[in-house]
């Protein structure tokens, strides 16, 4: 396998689990598990009570920037609650990004209302490079570890006027070590999840990364009324070609397939493994007629194409039979699915090597 081609499906693969539908297309954002999410949101409540308790135990006035910084804080948690309950989107991504900064200013301000180094709230600096590392990736935590130590010794040296730089320097050592053993669990979580959302032989996405895109695709189609299109596609008589050509050559043509399919993908589509010789397409703002034109086009090229030209094996063609549908407004996947099945069977009874849509024209 090509060089280009594994980096193509390495980004057709980044981020898999959280997808986002716009009006212009469909992408892969960066994984943001729910769990994680609703961990850090309960641990943000938490916060909401411990914080106004350690100001009210300060002997230091707490400023109105502080009960500010409070305010938004507490706003942004009901916020990021109720996104709980829906997909995963861009606008969560960026919420959170907000989010992470909110809490850094709100420790700072804690640190300053406890009196700085007689205080030990630093320490929850360590539980943001843990949201952010967990929720977002490694280079989010050692971001935040990056400006959780510059919040802190500012904090510390310019507004309290400590001078205590060895006992600043060791604190923030601690910031950045925790950021950064934070930045290799999250790196190592994300590749335990790609690994587990990914075809092992022709590496695309498998279904069950699919089924969580087509879940989030539909939501937001159905409420938009754009056009979404799903299409199954299946290799003819693979079967016969898997019992000429052994196990072996019929799994690098699959993989070829594979290679194909998604070069000649519009760049907003979705492609994975359905299962055994079959291909699942997401489709967004396509019409059916629009799926129908491009899945035949695509039908054509795979016909003409010579599998394994060049590999010292002997040369094989295959062709594709394509069932295709288009989301009805109030469907669910599961009828998206059953109705693109419906459309592949016609192809198949009809004599294959051809493209059929649902409902027939």
């Amino acid at each position: 396998m090509s060089r280009n081609v594994v980096q193509e499906r390495e980004t057709h693969m980044k981020g898999v689990v959280c997808v986002r539908s716009d009006p212009g297309h469909l992408s892969v954002l960066s994984a943001a598990p729910r769990a994680s999410r609703s961990f850090f949101v309960g641990m943000r409540w938490f916060m909401l009570l411990v914080g106004p308790i350690l100001a009210g135990l300060s002997p230091v006035q707490v400023p109105l920037e502080t009960a500010l910084v409070l305010g938004g804080f507490a706003l942004l948690t009901v916020v990021l609650q109720v996104r709980l309950r829906h997909p995963y989107t861009k606008l969560d991504h960026g919420l959170w990004y907000i989010a992470f900064f909110t809490d850094l200013l709100l420790i700072t301000a804690l640190v300053v209302a406890r009196g700085g180094l007689r205080s030990d709230v630093y320490i929850l600096y360590f539980l943001v490079m843990a949201e952010a590392g967990l929720v977002l990736g490694m280079w989010q935590a050692l971001l935040t570890g990056i400006m959780g130590t510059t919040l802190y010794t500012g904090s510390v040296v310019l507004l309290l006027g400590e001078t205590d730089v060895k006992r600043i320097a060791i604190r923030c050592l601690y910031l950045m070590m925790i950021g950064i053993v934070t930045s290799f669990l999250a790196h190592s979580e994300k590749k335990a999840i790609v690994d587990a959302l990914t075809d092992f032989k022709t590496h695309l996405p498998n279904f069950r990364h699919f089924q969580a895109a087509l879940a989030v695709a539909v939501f937001h189609h159905q409420s938009r009324t754009q056009p979404l299109a799903l299409a199954i596609v299946d290799v003819d008589n693979f079967k016969q070609w898997n019992a000429r050509i052994g196990h072996p050559q019929a799994d690098r043509v699959l993989e070829e397939l594979a290679s194909l399919l998604l070069e000649l993908r519009r760049p907003e589509a979705l492609i994975a493994r359905y299962g055994g010789e079959e291909f699942i397409l997401l489709m967004p703002n396509t019409s059916l007629d629009q799926a129908s034109d491009e899945l035949e086009r695509i039908r054509a090229r795979v016909a003409e194409h010579t599998f394994l030209e060049g590999s010292g094996l002997p040369p094989v063609r295959i062709t594709i039979s394509v069932g295709v549908a288009s989301l009805q407004q109030g469907a669910t996947e599961s009828q998206l699915l059953v109705e693109a099945d419906q459309a592949l069977q016609a192809a198949k009874l009809a004599g294959k090597n051809q493209v059929r849509r649902f409902p027939a024209a």
